[in-house]
């Protein structure tokens, strides 16, 4: 029973000390089923949480992300012990030299899509793309029909407290696009699309008000002015 945790402990090892990258807990049953570990009877019913603290008490300590409280990672004690949560989950990818003009502000994807090439694979899957979503799926199984498979080299393989570099993501979808041959419009938001999704969030803010709730609504000056020069 106690290997389940060695094998956590010395993955968790490597991604910090390799990538300085955290063993999330939403990565641990895909994991261990990778390695052969057979999950169900090492919880024995438990919830993973409290198998991982009770067995792994003395090697491996849960880690709360700080601004994502639905977030927990796994480290070995000497690292957690050491570190401060708020240096653990802000580490960002560090973008290419370019000039300031060169740097896209906003992704022009559609967001399926470009969480294709951003989203963590999981250990021994492929990842295929469609026309209008991407399923990940083992290797053995058969691949949806006129799929394409992204190969890995395009994944950034990023965790969910990872801000992706939009220019590099960017570079590497026109690079995978390039030598494919595929055209990228298809997959690019329009920019009706994207007004239109923002317009929406905006008047769905107040629908469900009443009267009374409005008048409760306190609005600072400074945001006032900024909204009055846009129309």
């Amino acid at each position: 029973m106690a290997d389940w945790i060695s094998t956590l402990e010395m993955e968790a090892q490597t991604r910090w000390n390799n990538q300085r990258k955290l063993l999330l807990l939403s990565q641990i049953p895909s994991f261990l089923r990778s390695q052969g570990v057979e999950i169900d009877q090492v919880l024995a019913g438990r919830p993973l949480m409290l198998a991982l603290r009770y067995d792994g008490a003395d090697r491996l300590a849960l880690v709360q992300n700080p601004f994502h409280s639905a977030v927990w990672a796994a480290l070995p004690k000497a690292i957690a012990d050491a570190a401060d949560p708020q240096n653990l989950f802000t580490r960002k990818i560090e973008a290419p030299i370019s000039s300031e003009n060169n740097s896209p502000s906003r992704v022009r994807f559609k967001p399926w899509f470009w969480a294709a090439f951003i989203k963590a694979l999981e250990p021994d899957h492929k990842r295929w793309l469609t026309p209008d979503h991407f399923v990940d799926q083992p290797h053995a199984e058969v691949p949806p029909a006129n799929a394409i498979l992204l190969d890995t080299e395009y994944i950034a393989n990023l965790n969910p407290e990872d801000i992706p570099n939009i220019l590099m993501i960017t570079n590497t979808i026109e690079k995978w696009a390039k030598s494919n041959g595929i055209e990228l419009s298809p997959f690019e938001l329009r920019d009706s699309e994207s007004s239109g999704r923002e317009s929406k969030k905006t008047s769905l803010s107040f629908e469900s008000l009443d009267q009374d709730d409005l008048r409760r609504i306190v609005i600072p000056l400074d945001i006032v002015f900024k909204l009055l020069k846009k129309l």
